[in-house]
């Protein structure tokens, strides 16, 4: 993953789209939502109950915590597949561990935010947007 600030020292000040393009996209990560997990995902606390706890910074937890990589690309590397595997084990929901608010961090944010966005038909079903809890 290349970050914001890595660009920038590139080409300049870059502006991000505030919001979703309308009509077909040429990429799926122009979607508001790209892959979301059927298993309910939260930023939050160390979580009770019969859910997992990704952790990048190392926090002490109860129950099932998923160690994540500090360094942002690593991070990036690691999530996608990770989300697949913790779908498919049955949890009834994913807590993440909120990530730095550093532009390093930003892609992380986004595919966070994209991945807890539900599918528009299921939005009364409950609500899995990326937030605090």
């Amino acid at each position: 993953m290349i970050s914001q600030t890595e660009i920038e020292k590139l080409i300049g000040p870059v502006q991000l789209a505030t919001s979703p393009v309308e009509g077909a996209h040429p990429a799926p990560g122009m979607h508001d939502r790209h892959y979301s997990p059927r298993t309910p995902l939260v930023a939050g606390d160390p979580p009770i109950g019969r859910a997992v706890w990704l952790s990048w910074s190392g926090r002490a937890a109860s129950g099932a915590v998923v160690r994540m990589p500090a360094d942002p690309a690593q991070y990036a590397a690691r999530l996608y597949d990770l989300l697949h595997e913790l779908d498919n084990q049955g949890w009834e929901s994913i807590v993440v561990e909120p990530v730095p608010e550093d532009p390093e961090w930003a892609g992380i944010q986004d595919r966070l935010r994209r991945a807890s966005t539900p599918e528009p038909q299921k939005e009364e079903a409950g609500n899995r947007v990326f937030r605090e809890q």
